[in-house]
């Protein structure tokens, strides 16, 4: 029986054992759909995503030096943004209908997106490297940039006024993110150390999981930072415990490229091997697996109800399930 490019049952498993990559398996259903191209225009790849869940507003971007705006929920296109002149790499909501984005570049830009706006991008700064990540703190008052460089800048939102800035050490930078009370900001990249700092102290931290590059990271509680990359691993520390043990959970046998996080328990990774699968951190334990992708994922993001992915086969797919996938954390869970 012939699928559907547009949808199918995306194969789910859940899988008992420390590695997650061979053991019993328990099926559960998931449902899939791309979000639909007009015929004859060029399909990018993919490398970002971001989700606004009061507009169900999606943002992608990737090779072609667009952003587009879709609404998820129809699967419709609703704005296709011109300015960059290079691979878009990174875009964030910072506002209720503001998009920052950056990219090879070399230049952050913001659109205005209001119903009178005539969407023309301002070039709000401009890197000596391409910019690869943009992150916004939780509570909307910070807008962080890390550059290939190795400098990492932040800013005060909404004025996005410069307001500190790190020397560019450590080359290659890949991914950066805001700890959950904004306190912290993190970032890491080709040497496979988690740095940290944070904000108002300007106290610094770092600790090395891995002798490979570090794709992607997330804080999993205001304490727990854990990062995907190279070696297929994730690995995360206790930012808060100087001495603290190095965790690792093999999640594939290649690269992992993207990351999401679902709950403090739980994560999506996805890589090199065309594969989403979601893991119990704490269990240590693959919950389901999905397939239905034809190229590296590159970029993840969760909206609360459905898991958004994209990659390299330049489709952007959403991913719903009739079973609780997130749960609410028990009050043990939060350190």
């Amino acid at each position: 029986m012939k699928i559907s490019r547009r949808e199918w049952i995306g194969v789910s498993a859940a899988v008992v054992g420390s590695t997650g990559l061979s053991g019993p398996l328990r099926a559960a259903s998931w449902s899939g759909r791309v979000l639909p191209q007009k015929a004859g225009q060029v399909r990018p790849v993919v490398t970002a995503l971001d989700y606004q869940s009061e507009r169900d507003w999606l943002v992608s971007a990737g090779d072609d030096h667009l952003v587009r705006v879709w609404r998820l929920s129809e699967g419709a296109l609703l704005r296709r943004l011109e300015g960059h002149r290079d691979w878009v790499r990174t875009v964030a909501f910072v506002g209720d209908c503001t998009i920052a984005s950056a990219g090879n570049d070399r230049t952050a830009r913001v659109w205005n997106l209001s119903e009178h706006s005539s969407v023309r991008p301002r070039v709000w700064f401009r890197a000596s490297s391409p910019i690869v990540r943009l992150a916004v703190s939780p509570d909307r008052r910070w807008l962080a940039i890390c550059c290939f460089s190795g400098e990492v800048h932040w800013f005060s939102l909404p004025e996005m006024k410069p307001s500190g800035r790190l020397a560019g050490e450590h080359r290659d930078l890949r991914c950066l993110a805001f700890s959950p009370d904004s306190r912290l900001l993190a970032f890491a990249g080709r040497d496979g150390t988690l740095r940290w700092i944070e904000l108002a102290t300007a106290r610094q931290g770092e600790r090395k999981v891995s002798r490979a590059r570090r794709r992607d990271l997330v804080f999993l509680t205001r304490r727990t930072l854990l990062s995907v990359g190279d070696d297929g691993k994730a690995c995360w520390v206790d930012v808060g415990d100087d001495a603290g043990l190095v965790h690792d959970l093999r999640c594939e046998r290649g690269r992992v490229f993207a990351l999401a996080k679902l709950d403090e328990r739980r994560i999506a990774t996805a890589g090199s091997d065309n594969r989403i699968r979601i893991w119990n951190v704490e269990k240590r334990e693959m919950e389901f697996e999905l397939a239905g992708h034809e190229g590296t994922v590159s970029a993840m993001c969760w909206t609360g109800r459905e898991l958004v992915s994209a990659g390299y086969d330049t489709t952007v797919r959403v991913w719903s399930t009739s079973r609780p996938v997130a749960t609410r954390p028990s009050p043990d869970a939060r350190r």
